[in-house]
């Protein structure tokens, strides 16, 4: 019995060259396939299936992407200080 992981399927899908949607893939039973294909179906129920402009700049207006970035710059100064204080405390001593 082949077990399929619901919460780990969108990350081997990514490397997958048989997409489950247009073929059943030879390395899944046809009951494993209809189970990917209702999955996929229910993961992506309600998002947008094209690219648009529009959604960068709403990206860029949203609040969270700019607390986001901050909290992230928060986070790597302080370890890249950690790491590399030592370096830094050398050069500037010579």
């Amino acid at each position: 019995m082949t077990f399929v992981n619901r919460d780990s399927h969108a990350s081997w899908l990514l490397i997958v060259c048989q997409f489950p949607d247009t073929e059943i893939p030879t390395f899944l039973t046809e009951d494993e396939w209809l189970f990917v294909i209702e999955a996929l179906r229910e993961d992506y129920k309600g998002q947008p299936t094209h690219f648009s402009v529009q959604f960068i700049w709403q990206a860029l207006r949203d609040w969270k992407t700019y607390a986001s970035a901050l909290i992230y710059f928060w986070s790597v100064v302080p370890l890249i200080l950690f790491i590399f204080v030592d370096l830094i405390i050398d050069f500037t001593a010579h």
